[in-house]
């Protein structure tokens, strides 16, 4: 009551004065609220800002990443189409090169038609270029050896010491004598040890030669002189082979 007395008695002016006072506190107070209200407003919006550009940034960065993997994924293909098609073309020049290529083997191997005495070692042997170009810088190396029936010859030793023959050029269905030393005439007792088994008569050799393409090649053989009513050769061991 006595605020309200004062109040009442108080002058205009002062009443006024007073009034504008509080206006003015509470324009302050109001000017303040929403000035930190515009404050949390931005605050806000810049959060959402920073999100939204955290969020095109790492959109960004997956782009960037799916390209990269994308070009090395082009990359490895493009590579391993190019690996595949080399594959293809070498496959393909190896089989038009084992097509057309020259192979040198033994087709013929003449024997004497028994073994008694005076009977001359030599038998006839031949070399064949059954393939469909001709075969260069020919070396032939045969040789005989007369072994125990248990003994095991060692044909890759003797072949070694054998003399090389030169022979040039064989052309594509052409046959040559090879050039192998003779062993002579043999003895009444050496016929008998032949005929009897206690000894074997072997043939051993290696041809090499250069195809149309400058490929090396080898060709090698191992032949056995087997007994019947007829003497013939026949491939003995391993060592039969070629590239």
């Amino acid at each position: 009551m006595k605020l309200l007395q004062r109040w009442k008695q108080t002058a205009v002016h002062n009443k006024a004065l007073v009034l504008t006072s509080v206006l003015v506190a509470f324009g302050t107070l109001f000017y303040a609220g929403a000035a930190s209200f515009q404050v949390w407003l931005m605050a806000q919006g810049s959060k959402h800002t920073d999100e939204q550009l955290g969020w095109v940034i790492g959109n960004v960065n997956w782009l960037a990443r799916s390209m990269d993997l994308s070009q090395k994924t082009n990359e490895q293909g493009i590579e391993a189409s190019g690996r595949q098609s080399q594959q293809v073309l070498q496959t393909t020049i190896d089989n038009f090169d084992l097509d057309q290529r020259a192979w040198l083997g033994i087709t013929e191997v003449a024997t004497p038609p028994e073994l008694q005495q005076g009977t001359i070692l030599d038998s006839t042997a031949y070399v064949t270029n059954t393939g469909k170009t001709p075969a260069f810088n020919l070396v032939q190396r045969a040789v005989w050896q007369i072994k125990k029936a248990d003994d095991i010859p060692d044909p890759a030793r003797e072949v070694s010491m054998g003399t090389p023959h030169l022979d040039g050029i064989v052309m594509p269905g052409a046959k040559r004598l090879m050039g192998i030393c003779s062993l002579g005439a043999i003895n009444q007792q050496r016929a008998d040890e032949l005929n009897s088994g206690a000894y074997r008569l072997y043939l051993f050799g290696e041809i090499t030669y250069t195809d149309a393409f400058h490929h090396q090649h080898f060709t090698r053989f191992s032949m056995r002189m087997e007994l019947g009513k007829t003497l013939a050769f026949a491939p003995w061991g391993n060592y039969n082979d070629a590239n």
